[in-house]
Parts: structure tokens; C-alpha cells; sequence
């Protein structure tokens, strides 16, 4: 994959196109972190509704590499934040 010069058509922001390298670097931040799609959407100046196909044409990308983007943290739609299964999972534990 040519990092400089591949785009993922389709995905503006202010007119301009946002690089597949772009897009990989701040998706990493945001995975480090333990951000959401949310949190990539503000760090990347575009909708929410933007990140999911960005997402699904950059793991195409990389499927030629067997590679995948790992997983962020699942945007909670009807409260718009993240959700921590695992911690959420240990407070149910903890009372059984």
C-alpha cells in the first residue's frame, strides 16, 4: 500500500479528501486511548455516520496485508458515549 499517495474516495472533510495514512494515525490514537468511533469522528472533523465507512474501505485496504483495524470501543447510540463491556460485565459479576 503506497501510505502517501492512497485516499479512501468518497470521504471528505472540508472539500478535501482524508488519507488512508491519515486516517490509520489518528484511528490508532484514538484505539490507544480507548476511544470510541465518536472520539475518531471529532479527531478527524467529520461525522460519525463518515467513520464507519472510512472504517470498512480502509480494512479493505488492508485485507491484502491480512490485517484488520482492531476494534474501538462501541459507541452506546441511545446515550452517545462508550461503553466499557468488560467493566460493565464486572459490576454484573460482582453482584452475582
Amino acid at each position: 500500500m503506497n501510505k502517501k499517495s492512497e485516499t479512501l474516495p468518497g470521504s471528505y472533510r472540508s472539500n478535501s479528501l482524508i488519507s488512508a495514512q491519515e486516517f490509520i494515525e489518528n484511528y490508532m490514537e484514538v484505539y490507544r486511548a480507548g476511544g470510541t468511533n465518536k472520539d475518531l469522528a471529532t479527531k478527524l472533523g467529520v461525522k460519525l455516520q463518515q467513520v464507519y465507512p472510512l472504517r470498512d474501505r480502509t480494512n479493505k485496504i488492508l485485507e491484502s496485508e491480512n490485517t484488520q483495524l482492531p476494534p474501538l470501543i462501541p459507541v452506546d447510540r441511545k446515550y452517545g458515549s462508550g461503553l466499557n463491556t468488560q467493566e460493565l460485565a464486572e459490576l454484573v459479576r460482582k453482584e452475582l
